[in-house]
């Protein structure tokens, strides 16, 4: 239950030997220096990346504050009333035994390539001059409400043919606040239609006056 929350993992596994970090930007320069190994001595890293860990998601119902408190209060009463022999359990399924060391049961990491604009390089630089515009065009709060992780991610998708600029909420609401006074500009125009019964009425009216 702790693991929707920042550093739960190694929390809830007792690892003492160990790193957690959120957000996307943060774990993509944790796995970087991870790479050149300058942290060999660290047992486990745990990479979120929501900022605050799962409970900073964007399909999160409630404050990631509150959320958090909420779940700490619920993990503390659950831990004063778990039974001796559970977390006698539990510390017997930490310690790793018999583990194969054969070559056929690890996987070698291989560094898979970041997302390119394009394989031509002048037309990558044309589809970055475009990202460039498309960035400066979006009101750059990285709120993720279009489900890119940023504003910058959101102008690579657009570029990329991904998605599309009113995938952004206030753009659209840009968008569509445009398209009703344009609306209502030829409301203004249009003359108003009356049925002929009306018309005839109206005359009628008119004659007895």
């Amino acid at each position: 239950m702790a693991w929707g929350t920042y550093g739960g993992e190694i929390e809830s596994a007792g690892i003492t030997n160990g790193l957690a970090i959120h957000g996307i930007d943060n774990v993509y320069d944790l796995l970087e220096q991870v790479s050149m190994n300058k942290m060999p001595q660290l047992d486990y890293v745990e990479c979120s990346a929501c900022k605050g860990g799962c409970l900073g998601g964007l399909l999160a119902a409630e404050n990631k504050f509150v959320a958090e408190c909420n779940l700490r209060r619920r993990i503390a009463g659950l831990r004063e009333q778990e039974p001796a022999d559970r977390r006698e359990a539990m510390a017997r399924t930490m310690v790793l035994e018999d583990f194969p060391h054969s070559e056929a049961y690890r996987k070698k990491l291989v560094a898979r390539p970041m997302m390119q604009l394009d394989d031509d390089i002048m037309e990558a630089m044309k589809k970055f001059e475009r990202m460039e515009e498309v960035l400066c065009s979006l009101p750059g709060l990285d709120c993720g409400a279009c489900g890119a992780p940023s504003c910058q991610g959101l102008a690579e998708d657009i570029v990329q043919g991904k998605a599309h600029e009113i995938d952004c909420i206030f753009k659209l609401r840009a968008s569509v606040h445009k398209l009703s006074q344009g609306m209502l500009e030829l409301a203004k125009q249009i003359p108003i239609y009356h049925e002929p019964a009306e018309i005839n009425k109206t005359e009628a009216d008119n004659d007895e006056g």
